[in-house]
């Protein structure tokens, strides 16, 4: 017992092993994830919304925390190529800092999938307003695990392999990458392609 308190007492006192993080940015978590190419790193967070884009790169990765909202990702990963920098987005699995694709090119019909920054997804057919919708007890954030869920059902009912994501702007972005990513991984090895409204999405050598 004294054991068990004792490893509690000292999580409570450090960084979390099982979190990654970028000096004090903590990333968002994914499972389907890439190495990240090298490259100069900076920080999109609330104390720092405005990073500097490096002068003569081609590419900058970017540790974003969880907390920012999609509105403003968009807005500096577009600042961000506008001025010829690729940006890497950095995001957690586990403790590791890995990469993430933020929107696949779709290769047929695509499941509708809708998430609100009450903690609310929407899944439904191509062809017509029908879904099913999942909120979260907390109406805050989504849950990935139901996002997987989910899609996974629609998969088997529709035979589709495509997913389009349409996410509010004022979500965190912590809850963007929890809807792709459990869209994504939702079925095993079979391939599912992503597509994530409103990304700009630089294209990789």
């Amino acid at each position: 017992m004294k054991r068990v308190v004792l490893c509690l007492v000292l999580a409570a006192c450090g960084k979390n092993p099982y979190q990654a993080t970028v000096d004090d940015v903590l990333l968002a978590e994914a499972d389907g994830v890439i190495t990240p190419e090298d490259g100069p790193t900076v920080k999109l967070s609330l104390k720092e919304l405005e990073p500097e884009v490096p002068k003569g790169a081609e590419l900058a990765r970017i540790a974003i925390s969880y907390d920012v909202s999609w509105e403003r990702v968009q807005k500096t990963m577009n600042r961000f190529l506008v001025q010829g920098v690729r940006p890497v987005l950095l995001v957690g699995r586990r403790s590791d800092v890995r990469a993430f694709v933020l929107s696949d090119e779709l290769k047929g019909v695509p499941i509708r999938v809708t998430a609100t920054a009450d903690g609310k997804f929407c899944v439904g057919p191509p062809d017509n307003n029908e879904a099913k919708c999942v909120q979260s007890s907390d109406k805050a954030h989504i849950g990935r695990a139901f996002v997987r869920e989910t899609v996974r059902e629609a998969v088997d009912a529709y035979g589709l392999h495509d997913v389009d994501v349409l996410a509010a702007s004022d979500m965190d972005w912590a809850d963007v990458v929890r809807t792709v990513d459990g869209a994504r991984t939702c079925c095993g090895d079979m391939q599912i392609n992503v597509r994530l409204q409103d990304a700009q999405v630089p294209e990789t050598p």
